[in-house]
């Protein structure tokens, strides 16, 4: 049975909300019926055999999707909208980053030393009003 049009415009709407979200529900559905699909070893070496090159590609984007980026793998998704948030908002999820980092064990002295680099503190204060404005 086909959906109505007033059905599709409610799943439209549902999805504009997860979309503006960065939902990545909606794509779970399809994600794993996609995936069940999958090739069997024979497709997969006759598509290798016949375009490396594509096969290259393939590879290199299933790796990012993987987590695998260049020296790193990214075992989380952080979308934070940080031009919108207040101070206590930010501290918040440098927070909650800090603590999954430690529940990843990822050695965060790296990210400090560049965070030292970029001299937040005059970043921000060149924002804000001074005490006698």
């Amino acid at each position: 049975m086909r959906p109505t049009p007033d059905q599709i415009r409610a799943r439209a709407d549902k999805l504009k909300d997860q979309f503006r979200a960065y939902s990545r529900e909606p794509f779970i559905d399809i994600l794993a019926r996609l995936t069940a699909c999958e090739p069997n070893e024979e497709a997969l070496q006759q598509f290798a055999n016949n375009h490396p090159d594509r096969w290259i590609a393939a590879m290199a984007r299933l790796s990012q999707v993987a987590g695998y980026h260049e020296r790193l793998e990214i075992k989380g998704n952080i979308v934070l909208e940080l031009h919108s948030m207040g101070d206590a908002q930010l501290l918040e999820e440098l927070e909650k980053v800090e603590t999954k980092l430690l529940e990843l064990e990822v050695d965060k002295e790296p990210i400090d030393a560049q965070l030292e680099d970029l001299d937040l503190v005059e970043l921000v204060s060149d924002d804000l009003p001074s005490p006698q404005d």
